[in-house]
């Protein structure tokens, strides 16, 4: 699977948040292992859009954040997350606590105090 830059990456987020604020689709995006569901995560409707459709309704999902600094300005980033956020975009999922718990719906993460970015 041909791995994207991150201005690449950037750039694609940035459509698709665009197509976003006009509506409430969900998307099938690739993985580094699978293809995943997603929606945008602030919105309520969206993410139980994205549960029903998983028949996920107890466990937290995990999101696509725009940019680093947007991980560094709504989660908790000491030097060691630090080290891990070098590595992104890639195949990773860091749990990080959480400075803005309004950053994403609260049923993304069920209310908990954690994110996986």
């Amino acid at each position: 699977m041909e791995k994207f830059t991150e201005s690449q990456f950037r750039r694609d987020m940035e459509r698709q948040a665009r197509f976003f604020r006009m509506r409430c689709p969900l998307i099938v995006y690739p993985t580094d292992t699978i293809y995943g569901i997603g929606c945008d995560a602030t919105k309520e409707d969206c993410v139980r859009k994205v549960r029903d459709v998983k028949r996920r309704h107890e466990r937290p999902l995990s999101v696509i954040v725009p940019s680093k600094r947007w991980i560094r300005e709504n989660c908790v980033v000491g030097d060691e997350e630090e080290k891990y956020l070098e590595n992104l975009p890639g195949p990773y999922t860091l749990i990080l606590r959480l400075k803005n718990k309004s950053c994403v719906a609260g049923s993304v993460n069920n209310n908990s105090d954690t994110l996986g970015v």
